[in-house]
C-alpha cells in the first residue's frame, strides 16, 4: 500500500524523463559546433550544497558500486574527461572515460543531431590536446556540455533514446504489484532511496533480497515483489522528493518520517510535530469543540511513514494511512494531554515530538533508537497508546541523571519534557482522565506520589540550609529512594532535623512552612514502600517534580510580594 501511494503522489509532482534524476552539475563545457572548447563555465547552487553545482535534470544510470557504469553527456570529470582524482588508479579512470566516449558516440550515431557530433569530435581529440582546465577543477564533481547555448540533455531526441536505452530489451513479465498490470518486471530498480540518517548516500533499495531465505518461486533480487519499470521509478522519485521535502520529512536520529496528503491542504502537520506554536496549538484544540465535523464519502487522506537504514535496504518502520480530520482530532488530544504545570509553576507549553525524545538520552545523535520517535508519532497521529517501555526508558534515565532536578531552566526544560512523557504513556490510557497527574494532586495518597513529594521537600530544606551545596542529596539517593524508599528515607529523615534546626533559628517562617508540608505528607504515609515497580517509580518521579514546581512557584511569589511591599515602602 505504501508503494501504491506514492506512485499516486508522483502524479502531482514533476516527474522527470525516464530514468533522469536532479543531479548537481558544477561545470558546463561550452563546445562551438566544431568540437572545440570555448571555455569552462562554473555553476553554483543554492543553501548548504551550493558548491556541488546547480540541480539539474540529468541522465541516471541507477546506482553505481563496484562496476563502471557511464552516464549520458553528463558525469563525473574522470568520466567525461578522464582526470584522474588524488588516490584513484589512473588504469580505472581510463576504463571510465573509454565507457563515456562509446556511449556518447552511440548515441550520436543513432541520432545525427549536430550538436551530438561536436561532444564527440571534442572527446576524441581529447587525448593528444592540451587541456585547460580552471585551478579549482574537481574531477569528482559532475560535468556536461553546452552546444550554441543548448544544453545537450535538455535535448527531446536525447531524452527518449536515454529512456530506450537504459530500458535494454524486455525483462519476464510479471503482474506488477503496484499497478496489477502484466509487465516486463526488473530485477534491480534502477533508483536508489537517499537521505535516511545512516544509510548509503549512493541510494538504497526499497524492494531486494540477496538470501535464500527470503527467495522463493525461483525468484530473487527485486523480483520478490516483481515491480515494473514506470512503477519502480515513480515510488523511488517520490519518495528521494519527500525526503528532500523540508515540508514533507522530518528527522530524529537515525530515523526519518515522511508525511504527505492525497490532495493539496492547508493543514500543515510537521509544524505541530516539531515546534508547535502555543496560539495554534489552542486554535485546534478549540476547534475540536466549536461544532461536529462532518466528514464526507471523499475526505483527504493522509499518510506517513517511518523509516531507517539497515546497510544498502531501506527499513519501513510503521506506515499510517488515516484522514486529515482524524489527524487534526488525534492531535488536539495529543496536546490536551500534554497540558502541565512546568517546573517552575507555571503554564506549560506543548512540546514537539524531538525534546521528549531527547529527554531519554544523553546523546539523541547517537543513543537513540528508531522505535521511540516512532511510538510518539504514531500516537500523536492516531491517538495509540504508548507502551509502558517508555516508562523503563524515562524513569532508567531520570536515576542516571539527575542534573535537571536543578534549578537552572535549562535542565528543568529537560526535566519538564521528561516528566510530560510519562504523562502522556499514562494518559495514553483510555481509563485515564487527560488532566491525570497535570499539576500537583494534594488529595494523591499513593505512597509512591507521596514519597516522591517527601524527598522534593527535604532537597528544598538541604537547599535553604546549605545555599550553594556542591551535591544534593539528589544527586545521592535519588535513584535508591525512587527505587527503594525503605533503605533510605529514615536516613534523610534523621539527616533533615540538623537542617530544619538551624532553618528555625535563621528562617523562621520557612521552617514552619516546611515543617508543616513534611507532617501533611507523611499523614498519608503509613510506611515507606520496601521497593516500587516501574510504573510507581514513574508516579515517584511526578510526585517529586510537582513537589519541585509548587516550591518553585512559592519562592517566585514570595520574591515578588517582597519586591512589592518594598515599592510601597519607598513611595510612602
Amino acid at each position: 500500500m505504501l508503494l501504491r501511494r506514492l506512485v499516486e503522489y508522483s502524479k502531482r509532482i514533476e516527474m522527470p524523463p525516464v530514468m533522469y534524476l536532479k543531479t548537481p552539475v558544477r561545470w558546463f563545457l561550452d563546445l562551438d559546433i566544431d568540437g572545440q572548447l570555448l571555455k569552462p563555465v562554473q555553476l553554483t547552487g543554492e543553501g548548504r550544497r551550493a558548491d556541488r553545482g546547480k540541480d539539474l535534470w540529468a541522465p541516471d544510470s541507477g546506482r553505481r558500486t563496484v562496476g563502471i557504469k557511464a552516464k549520458l553527456l553528463c558525469d563525473n570529470g574522470s568520466y567525461v574527461l578522464g582526470q584522474v582524482p588524488e588516490g584513484k588508479k589512473a588504469g580505472r579512470v581510463a576504463e571510465q572515460h573509454a565507457k563515456f566516449v562509446e556511449l556518447t558516440r552511440q548515441c550520436a550515431e543513432d541520432l545525427r543531431v549536430p550538436e551530438l557530433q561536436a561532444v564527440v569530435r571534442f572527446l576524441e581529440r581529447l587525448p593528444g590536446s592540451a587541456l585547460e582546465l580552471p585551478k579549482d577543477f574537481d574531477p569528482s564533481q559532475n560535468v556536461t556540455f553546452r552546444v550554441r547555448d543548448k544544453v545537450l540533455i535538455d535535448i527531446p531526441e536525447v531524452q527518449d533514446w536515454w529512456a530506450s536505452y537504459i530500458t535494454g530489451a524486455p525483462e519476464e513479465s510479471h503482474q506488477c504489484i503496484i499497478c496489477g498490470e502484466r509487465k516486463p518486471c526488473l530485477d534491480r530498480h534502477p533508483v536508489g532511496i537517499k537521505r535516511i540518517p545512516g544509510g548509503q548516500p549512493a541510494g538504497m533499495a526499497m524492494i531486494s533480497a540477496n538470501v535464500d531465505a527470503f527467495e522463493s518461486y525461483g525468484l530473487s533480487a527485486s523480483l520478490i515483489a516483481p515491480t515494473c519499470r514506470d512503477c519502480a521509478e515513480r515510488y523511488a522519485k517520490s519518495l528521494n522528493e519527500l525526503l528532500a521535502s523540508e515540508s514533507h520529512s522530518y528527522r530524529i536520529g537515525n530515523a526519518a518520517f515522511v508525511f504527505w496528503t492525497r490532495e493539496e491542504t492547508e493543514f500543515k502537520v510537521l509544524s505541530f510535530l516539531t515546534q508547535p506554536d502555543e496560539e495554534q496549538v489552542k486554535e485546534l484544540v478549540r476547534s475540536m469543540f466549536t461544532g461536529k465535523p462532518q466528514y464526507g464519502v471523499d475526505v483527504n487522506a493522509f499518510y506517513a511513514a517511518a523509516l531507517s537504514a539497515s546497510g544498502g535496504r531501506v527499513v519501513v518502520r510503521d506506515w499510517t494511512e488515516t484522514t486529515v480530520p482524524d489527524v487534526q482530532a488525534n492531535l488536539a488530544r495529543w496536546f490536551r494531554r500534554q497540558q502541565m504545570v512546568d517546573a517552575w509553576g507555571g503554564e506549560g507549553r506543548p512540546l514537539g515530538i524531538y525534546p521528549l525524545v531527547a529527554s531519554l538520552y544523553r546523546d539523541v545523535s547517537r543513543e537513540s533508537v528508531p522505535i521511540v520517535p516512532r511510538l510518539l508519532m504514531k500516537s500523536a497521529l492516531t491517538g495509540s497508546p504508548l507502551p509502558d517501555y517508555l516508562l523503563y526508558q524515562a524513569t532508567k534515565r531520570m536515576r542516571a541523571d539527575p542534573s535537571p532536578m536543578r534549578n537552572n531552566r535549562e535542565d528543568t526544560f529537560t526535566m519538564y519534557a521528561r516528566m510530560m512523557l510519562i504523562r502522556l504513556v499514562f494518559n495514553s490510557n483510555p481509563d485515564k482522565e487527560e488532566d491525570y497527574m497535570s499539576k500537583i494532586h494534594l488529595e494523591n495518597q499513593e505512597p509512591a506520589y507521596l514519597c516522591g513529594r517527601l524527598l522534593a521537600v527535604l532537597e528544598n530544606i538541604q537547599y535553604l540550609a546549605i545555599p550553594g551545596a556542591k551535591a544534593t542529596l539528589i544527586d545521592r539517593y535519588y535513584g535508591a529512594a525512587s527505587s527503594a524508599p525503605a533503605s533510605v528515607f529514615g536516613t534523610l529523615m534523621r539527616g533533615a532535623q540538623a537542617h530544619l534546626a538551624k532553618l528555625r533559628k535563621e528562617k523562621e517562617g520557612a521552617y514552619h512552612a516546611l515543617q508543616r508540608r513534611i507532617e501533611e505528607i507523611c499523614s498519608g504515609l503509613k510506611t515507606y514502600p520496601l521497593s516500587l515497580n516501574m510504573k510507581e517509580q514513574a508516579i515517584f518521579a511526578l510526585g517529586f517534580y510537582h513537589q519541585k514546581a509548587e516550591d518553585r512557584a512559592a519562592r517566585l511569589r514570595a520574591k515578588e510580594d517582597h519586591a512589592e511591599h518594598s515599592n510601597e515602602s519607598t513611595k510612602e
